[in-house]
Order: structure tokens, then C-alpha cells, then sequence
């Protein structure tokens, strides 16, 4: 078994009404790995398989995501 040499990034992301980013593009990683993520506020979020978020509803909305490198 190979040696697990793993990075753990988490980040947090602040969102405006109307919003729509691709994660993974804004922050410049490549993850072939699942991604975790936590949506605060889940009503306000959607998220595809691609990762591309968009916010629907006003207010900010805060989505942290935990990447595995």
C-alpha cells in the first residue's frame, strides 16, 4: 500500500443573490477526489455534480468546502 501524503483545505466561501461560481474553477484545484462540502444554509445553495454553485434567494450565504489532496 502506498504511503497516504494528504493535504486537507478547507474553505469558506461567501455568496451574493444570483451568484454563480464553478468551485473548483475559483479556487484552481484539480481533485479527482469526492469533495465535502457543507452548505450553512442549504435553501439558499444549490450545488451540481460539476460543482457549480449558485445562490437563489438574497442574503449571503457562506458554503465551506473540504478538499482532499
Amino acid at each position: 500500500m502506498d504511503n497516504l501524503d494528504v493535504t486537507i483545505k478547507k474553505v469558506k466561501i461567501v455568496l451574493k443573490v444570483g451568484d454563480k461560481i464553478s468551485i473548483l474553477d475559483k479556487l484552481k484545484i484539480k481533485c479527482n477526489e469526492k469533495v465535502k462540502y457543507n452548505i450553512i444554509d442549504p435553501k439558499i445553495i444549490s450545488v451540481d455534480n460539476n460543482y457549480i454553485v449558485t445562490a437563489l434567494k438574497k442574503g449571503r450565504t457562506y458554503i465551506e468546502m473540504f478538499f482532499i489532496e
